[in-house]
């Protein structure tokens, strides 16, 4: 779930860790994070009042069950300190046979995808809330991607290109309470 919302959002770790239920509004339509919440004293690398509106279907659709039932002021992400998520990532990766890769490269992967399929850096800078073109374009390196992809085993990379064909048909079987048709 906290990888899904990560790419998504293109989160940083922290601004997972901080966020709440009552930080994720939903107009049965769109769901927004909202970061760096100037009323809890918080802030985002980049200062206060930040927030992004999910984009894709599967990472709004996991994350509105995630939270059913939360009360407001429960961590979204609360069952995962960062070093458990730390370990919880490595074991993943290690286990399908990924190149090793720290949670922070979601937030890589995320720009680069973003700018492979047609998004502008101002689009991925204002959706990554960078202050400046540097660092987008440190994070926007779609060579990286690439190379990461065809360093996949061949059949793990065959199952994640179906996986982004069709993320809610596939998380369907996987998780059919989970993924609703609507």
């Amino acid at each position: 779930m906290r990888t899904l919302v990560s790419y998504d959002g293109l989160l940083r770790q922290g601004e997972c860790d901080k966020l709440r239920n009552e930080d994720v509004p939903d107009n049965d339509h769109q769901c927004a994070l909202l970061l760096g919440v100037a009323a809890r004293g918080e802030r985002t690398k980049t200062g206060v009042r930040q927030g992004v509106v999910l984009r894709t279907d599967f990472a709004v659709q996991a994350l509105r069950h995630h939270i059913g039932g939360l009360q407001p002021r429960d961590h979204v992400f609360r069952s995962t300190t960062a070093s458990s998520f730390r370990r919880d990532w490595k074991a993943l990766t290690t286990a399908l046979g990924l190149p090793p890769r720290p949670p922070h490269a979601l937030r890589h992967a995320g720009a680069a995808e973003l700018v492979r399929s047609g998004a502008t850096m101002g689009d991925v800078k204002l959706r990554g809330r960078w202050r400046s073109d540097a660092c987008v374009r440190r994070y926007c390196k779609t060579h990286d991607l690439i190379a990461y992809d065809a360093a996949l085993d061949p059949d793990l990379r065959l199952s994640a290109r179906a996986f982004l064909a069709d993320p809610i048909g596939i998380l369907r079987l996987a998780a059919p309470n989970v993924f609703t048709k609507n």
